[in-house]
């Protein structure tokens, strides 16, 4: 039987080619991530354009939380307090870009608009 002789040179190459294989291995593992995450959302979250003064003039006194989104162009709400009782229920939705630089803030009496607030609108 023949022995492969390694030389330490080559091992060594080998463990310097390893840590830029796995970066990169990284990269296109996050740039695909970040593909599914844009894909399954449909962009949504991605840009704040349905954050606007129009819109937020658009939200009327007794809308149901389904007209509220169809107005903000489908973009859902995250739910910020709830209570009910005794079939009463009081919800607050806000609607915000990633850096709450604007905002819109609607208050729900049992599934119908009583409220809306805003900030850094245009």
């Amino acid at each position: 039987m023949e022995e492969i002789e390694i030389s330490e040179e080559s091992e060594v190459e080998e463990k310097k080619k390893l840590p830029w294989f796995a970066i990169c291995v990284g990269v296109v593992l996050f740039g695909l991530v970040i593909a599914l995450i844009v894909l399954l959302s449909g962009g949504k979250g991605l840009s704040s354009s349905y954050l606007n003064y129009d819109n937020y003039l658009e939200i009327k006194t007794g809308m149901s939380y389904s007209q509220v989104v169809n107005v903000l162009e489908g973009h859902e709400g995250e739910l910020d307090t709830y209570s009910s009782y005794e079939g009463y229920t009081l919800a607050y939705y806000t609607w915000t870009n990633g850096s709450s630089t604007k905002c819109i803030v609607v208050g729900f009496e049992n599934g119908k608009v009583i409220t809306k607030t805003q900030y850094g609108l245009n």
